[in-house]
């Protein structure tokens, strides 16, 4: 998922499209006007359905307001799988907030 983040970071989506699905990726570029310098904070195992949950932290783009007035961060979480080659992929988009 750091990947992802460096990714992100660069808006290299040819990049972006080698660890997310579709649709996950379409929610993700959604919120490039509103979130910038992607970072991973910890992902953790969800037993159940052999996949991880991931959050990052985010910061923002110049002019931008949050919606919490004095926020100088936001938060993403992501579903993260299993990917058919070696590695992990963004299935899922969860939330983005901030």
């Amino acid at each position: 998922m750091r990947y992802l983040a460096d990714a992100w970071n660069r808006n290299d989506i040819a990049s972006l499209k080698h660890v997310t699905d579709p649709k996950a990726r379409d929610a993700l570029v959604a919120m490039y006007s509103e979130a910038r310098d992607l970072k991973l904070d910890h992902c953790s195992y969800t037993k159940q359905r052999g996949d991880y949950e991931c959050f990052f932290r985010h910061g923002f783009p110049k002019g931008y307001t949050p919606e919490v007035a004095g926020a100088t961060y936001g938060t993403a979480e992501f579903t993260v799988g299993p990917a058919r080659k070696p590695g992990w992929y963004m299935t899922f988009f969860i939330d983005c907030g901030g």
